[in-house]
């Protein structure tokens, strides 16, 4: 197992992650973790970034686990919050 401490933040370092669109990065960041077999030791979310801990196995490449992670919650995030995308002027989350 390796594990690596990562970090990301909102387009332009948005205070985006308030409230309940927080909440629902972090459900769905647990959700995608589970179903492609990341595991999550540690999150904690700001207004405009987030935190991991995260273990992988020899097989996982973290690349890979970023891109699983931060494409799937974005569009879901977009697609619950669409008022989320002229907030923050861009198709990125």
């Amino acid at each position: 197992m390796k594990t690596f401490h990562v970090w990301f933040s909102t387009k332009h370092r948005a205070g985006a992650l308030e409230g309940e669109v927080g909440e629902s990065v972090k459900m769905l960041l647990k959700t995608v973790a589970k179903r492609t077999g990341i595991s999550i030791v540690e999150m904690e979310l700001a207004v405009d970034h987030v935190h991991l801990l995260l273990s992988l196995t020899e097989e996982q490449r973290l690349a890979g686990a970023m891109h699983q992670l931060k494409g799937a919650s974005a569009r879901s995030i977009f697609l619950s919050y669409p008022e989320l995308r002229l907030d923050l002027g861009s198709n990125s989350f």
